[in-house]
């Protein structure tokens, strides 16, 4: 059996799987309904159990009614198959969109953390700068004091004329 969609529930899983056996003329009993569904053990016996009651209600019906109801019952399953198959394409299909704008925002966000510690940086190199521009007119300032002050002192130590 192809494995059914996981929107189904386990009682219809159950019920899928046992059309699909009965339609491949596959033994149908809990353990194959078990593995083939991927149900527990009480679901797969209630839906065993359900489908040897209904097999043998339909054993009491006309052979063409049964084959128009068994017709039926295969057409309704290949259709929600096919409807919960849909579903599962489509939800498949707005994650990988969901994916896509995820890795597209995590994407923009390392850029603009790449432009944020390359402003950093530059930030730092221009303090770095300044620090050392400071510090050498803090020295250029105080050699010219100090020279101010060496001036001053030997214009009131020179002798008067």
């Amino acid at each position: 059996m192809t494995e059914a969609p996981p929107t189904l529930t386990p009682s219809a899983r159950a019920r899928a799987a046992i059309a699909e056996l009965e339609a491949a003329g596959a033994s149908v009993t809990v353990q194959t309904v078990r593995s083939e569904a991927g149900v527990g053990r009480d679901t797969a016996a209630q839906a065993v159990r359900e489908w040897r009651e209904s097999a043998e209600t339909a054993a009491a019906l006309p052979e063409e009614l049964q084959a128009l109801m068994a017709d039926a019952w295969s057409r309704q399953v290949q259709a929600l198959v096919a409807q919960e198959r849909a579903a599962a394409q489509a939800a498949q299909e707005q994650a990988a969109q969901a994916r896509a704008e995820a890795e597209a925002a995590v994407q923009a966000a390392e850029t603009a953390r790449d432009a944020a510690l390359a402003e950093v940086e530059g930030l730092r190199t221009e303090v770095a700068d300044l620090r050392s521009r400071c510090d050498r007119t803090q020295g250029a300032l105080e050699a010219v004091t100090a020279e101010r002050d060496r001036l001053l002192g030997q214009q009131g130590t020179a002798p008067a004329a």
